[in-house]
């Protein structure tokens, strides 16, 4: 199983009944955006963010999403505004060249990605359909988070040891999913995918710069809401690197 397969499946209601903006994420919307500007959401699911976009004013908006039920939903949904939605996997886009002025990955999208070339992939295409001098929001699942967690400090060695007597060649980034729905997936203790990738902060940084993105901000979600979001950096100390990681980007190549 694979992590379309989960979306489609066991996870496929615990996105579907999404509602309103996080408080990192309507701050990062509100400081970068343009209200007036093309914006494409990656991974909309059912439409959570585009929806209270459009709530907030933005009058552009088109989203997609490889689970083509979530789509149906937010069509269905999309009574009183004119959000475009399509069925799109991220990493081969129908989009053409600078397509959208403003692009936002908010809801780790890259991370659900289990390949390597395959979210390298999904990085140049959100770059190649992103006008230049264009700003695009990204969020990833942090592995300096993830390591802080009481819980994951318990289940890692399992998952390392299963790994070690299986002879299985495969990142400590890589985690399989340890809840589904909120409820805990106890094969997981025994190293069974389907997995989602960890990013360390660093690495991604890299990344992004790689396709030709120039980073403007980047942080957690503490440093975002309590200090001011317009300076370059808002990591601290490991005590404030909790929850997914965020990082705004320009288009420069």
């Amino acid at each position: 199983m694979n992590n379309k397969n989960i979306f489609s499946s066991k996870e496929f209601d615990n996105w579907l009944d999404r509602n309103g903006l996080q408080p990192v994420e309507k701050k990062l919307i509100v400081d970068y955006l343009e209200k007036d500007k093309s914006t494409l959401e990656a991974g909309t699911a059912s439409g959570r963010i585009l929806f209270e976009m459009n709530k907030l004013g933005f009058t552009d908006l088109s989203g997609y999403d490889f689970i083509p039920e979530y789509i149906s939903v937010a069509k269905k949904r999309n009574i009183n505004s004119r959000i475009k939605f399509y069925v799109q996997d991220a990493t081969k886009l129908d989009f053409g060249d600078e397509s959208f002025c403003q692009i936002i990955y908010l809801q780790q999208i890259i991370s659900t990605i289990e390949e390597p070339e395959m979210r390298l992939n999904a990085l140049r295409e959100s770059h190649r359909i992103l006008e230049r001098g264009g700003t695009a929001i990204f969020s990833f699942l942090s592995f300096e988070s993830k390591k802080n967690d009481s819980v994951f400090k318990f289940i890692s060695p399992i998952i390392k040891f299963f790994r070690l007597i299986k002879s299985k060649k495969i990142s400590e980034q890589c985690i399989p999913w340890l809840k589904f729905s909120g409820k805990i997936n106890f094969k997981a203790l025994f190293d069974i995918g389907p997995y989602n990738y960890w990013f360390r902060r660093q690495e991604i940084i890299e990344l992004l710069e790689s396709v030709g993105y120039k980073i403007v901000f980047y942080g957690y979600p503490k440093k975002i809401l309590f200090n001011n979001s317009s300076t370059k950096s808002a990591f601290g100390k490991s005590t404030e690197e909790v929850g997914h990681f965020y990082v705004v980007c320009k288009k420069v190549l």
